[in-house]
């Protein structure tokens, strides 16, 4: 990178900071009881003058109330299907019932809806086409695999078709963890100006009211244009356990494409 590259100075200071050897150690996992999440998430049709979540999924954030099962939508493509040329399983990743940190494999079905997993989930925030499992050499998911519950109330999480893995900006927290954003960086159309926001709902598991756990606004940055970078010399916003996190965007002149890249250090209590 040349010295007088507009992201230098950022760079300089997040490797220079006194925390940049003990991060490193972390992910190393060399640390106790800590380790180091990276999420990445893209909308590339941002709607002019409404907020809509930075993933491919779109739209409003997607919750579910209660922890279901999971599986692969009807409607995909007739090269993802186990034996075929596509990708023949996907592995799905978040909370289960317990909140607790889990995975499970889905062998994909082809243009029709999969089998279910056998765990129930109360959040999915990744989900990616299995190592070795893509039917080519080289080759990935051939058309969009979209995740939703059993109960098909909702999409959940996609991967775009070519792509094998999901680019979702919404995490959850385990159960006996406090977390941390350790960074952010955010691209916007250079042409098109988009408003970002973080949101925190902690006690996503208050669900029945009549008083609910409140979102809460965390971070707010108006107009970005092209990179912008946030880069705290520590660790920023305690992420309780239990809580969602998403960011948002909105474009204010005819739509815009947005895709933010975040940090989050996890300590268990």
């Amino acid at each position: 990178m040349p010295d007088n590259h507009p992201e230098q100075g950022r760079l300089d200071r997040l490797f220079n900071s006194p925390y940049a050897d003990f991060f490193t150690e972390v992910q190393k996992d060399n640390v106790k009881s800590h380790r180091i999440e990276h999420k990445f998430g893209r909308n590339p049709s941002v709607p002019n003058g409404s907020f809509a979540v930075v993933s491919t999924i779109g739209g409003t954030p997607a919750f579910l109330e209660a922890p279901d099962t999971v599986r692969i939508k009807i409607g995909g493509d007739a090269d993802d299907d186990d034996g075929g040329v596509g990708a023949q399983m996907v592995t799905v990743q978040g909370l289960d019932s317990n909140f607790d940190e889990v995975t499970e494999d889905i062998v994909t079905n082809g243009v029709d809806v999969s089998a279910s997993t056998t765990q129930s989930f109360w959040r999915i925030y990744r989900a990616f086409v299995t190592d070795g499992c893509a039917g080519t050499y080289g080759g990935s998911n051939a058309g969009d695999i979209t995740i939703e519950d059993t109960s098909a109330s909702m999409d959940l999480i996609k991967i775009l078709a070519d792509e094998g893995k999901t680019q979702h900006g919404m995490w959850a927290s385990a159960r006996n963890t406090t977390s941390y954003l350790m960074g952010v960086i955010v691209t916007a159309d250079s042409g098109k100006a988009a408003d970002i926001r973080f949101f925190i709902r902690s006690q996503f598991d208050d669900v029945t009211g009549p008083s609910y756990a409140p979102v809460r606004l965390q971070l707010y940055w108006d107009g970005i244009l092209g990179a912008f970078g946030f880069s705290p010399q520590g660790p920023s916003v305690a992420i309780p356990e239990k809580s969602d996190v998403w960011f948002e965007a909105q474009s204010g002149a005819g739509g815009s494409e947005v895709s933010i890249d975040f940090g989050i250090l996890i300590v268990d209590d």
